[in-house]
């Protein structure tokens, strides 16, 4: 009996060990199972996460691209909208130096027109210099004006060829007598037949003998009023001379002072010391005398 009952209880002890081996090994299954389960859930919520990370990446980057692109499209109409403001203040800037010009203009010619006093300038570059008094310059331009600068008289020149610009003489088409010059000697710019224009100082007081004898294309000629002396044959054979104004009260004049000319002379209006004994023809062929 005692055999029987041991053999019994060993089998139940081995039915039991089984029991618990199966429930161990279902339990390890289990475990297994969800750890796989879990590890599926964790790799979905990472790649979850990650696609979501990359999608508010890529909209970070969408709004970043929008502002850069509302950025840029901002800076050029800035960019414009400068260069079209820029472009107008230039214009407007233009147009007031265009209409300050023509004023200009427009002045300069009412200037022009109210006054017969010619205005000669220098152009080019200096040829030819040197001494014409004891205070007086002379300076010969490229341009063809000859200009004397200084104070006083100038030098007494004894004969058509002794002036210290003879050798120029026919490269001279303006001269310009420079303020502070009191004097022009005789002969000085004889034989200049291509002067044109002449331009003297208020300074000027005397102009000599045949001082513009034979100028044959000087056509006008404005004398200053402070002039009181005209020397003989000053205009003596200036074929051209059509026109003489004088600015201020009458000259003395020497004799044959428009030899051979055909011109108009005019003279201030209500100046008393132009009167009949003065307006003579001095030599011309004909002479109209004007107030102007």
């Amino acid at each position: 009996m005692a055999r029987v009952f041991g053999a019994s209880r060993q089998n139940k002890n081995m039915k039991n060990m089984k029991r618990i081996f199966a429930l161990f090994l279902i339990l390890a299954l289990s475990v297994t199972a969800l750890a796989a389960c879990g590890g599926e859930e964790t790799a979905e919520s990472t790649a979850s996460g990650a696609a979501a990370g990359t999608s508010a990446s890529a909209e970070t980057d969408e709004k970043s691209t929008a502002g850069t692109s509302k950025e840029t499209t901002s800076s050029k109409e800035t960019e414009s909208s400068k260069i079209t403001t820029s472009a107008k203040e230039s214009e407007t800037t233009d147009d007031a130096e265009t209409a300050s010009a023509g004023t200009s203009a427009r002045t300069s010619s009412s200037t022009t027109s109210s006054s017969k006093k010619t205005t000669v300038t220098t152009s080019g570059t200096a040829v030819d210099s040197g001494s014409c008094g004891d205070d007086l310059e002379w300076t010969l331009y490229s341009g063809g004006t000859l200009e004397v600068s200084g104070s006083g008289e100038m030098e007494a020149f004894l004969g058509p060829d002794r002036s210290p610009w003879h050798d120029s003489v026919s490269d001279i088409e303006g001269v310009l007598i420079g303020e502070g010059v009191t004097e022009i000697s005789m002969y000085a710019f004889a034989g200049c037949e291509e002067l044109t224009e002449v331009s003297l100082p208020d300074s000027l007081r005397s102009i000599h003998d045949s001082a513009f004898r034979d100028c044959i294309s000087l056509e006008s000629i404005t004398i200053p009023s402070g002039v009181t002396e005209l020397g003989s044959m000053v205009f003596n054979g200036c074929e051209e001379l059509t026109s003489v104004t004088f600015e201020g009260s009458a000259p003395e004049f020497g004799g044959s002072v428009f030899l051979y000319d055909t011109l108009t002379v005019y003279y201030p209006e209500g100046e008393s010391g132009w009167n009949s004994d003065v307006m003579q023809l001095y030599g011309a062929a004909d002479i109209t005398w004007k107030a102007d």
